[in-house]
């Protein structure tokens, strides 16, 4: 099972919507949830990954402030938010997660979002296992 796939199964009971698309090897993933619940979700997201940091490197960037511009567009408030890049080195994968607390003129929420490549050129063929 993909990395974004077991996030996501870990979140389904604080989400309110979830999609998981793939493109041959590459797998994209979003989850929206209340506001009220970013250290819920990233706690989830740690325990998923924190086995992985054994054999690999997480990396966090934590988000104090921004803003979603759309085609030129101001759309909506970051509030707070998480970037974590994690590198699988058994399975030559990485993955970008972005926790995002949003909010607009009218509501707030949570946004999460995974890339994840494991066919990613970050390790030579030799590298690669299989």
């Amino acid at each position: 099972m993909s990395i974004a796939k077991k996030i996501l199964k870990e979140l389904e009971a604080y989400s309110k919507t979830q999609k998981i698309c793939k493109q041959e090897k590459y797998t994209t993933a979003t989850a929206i949830f209340d506001a009220t619940s970013f250290n819920e979700v990233l706690d989830i997201v740690n325990r998923v990954i924190d086995p992985i940091v054994e054999n690999g490197e997480k990396i966090i960037c934590n988000i104090d402030g921004g803003e979603i511009i759309d085609s030129k567009i101001k759309g909506f408030e970051i509030e707070k938010g998480v970037l974590i890049e994690l590198y699988d080195y058994a399975s030559t994968t990485v993955v970008f997660i972005r926790l995002y607390h949003i909010k607009d003129k009218k509501k707030e929420w949570l946004a999460i979002y995974i890339d994840e490549n494991p066919d990613t050129p970050w390790w030579t063929n030799k590298e690669r296992k299989g």
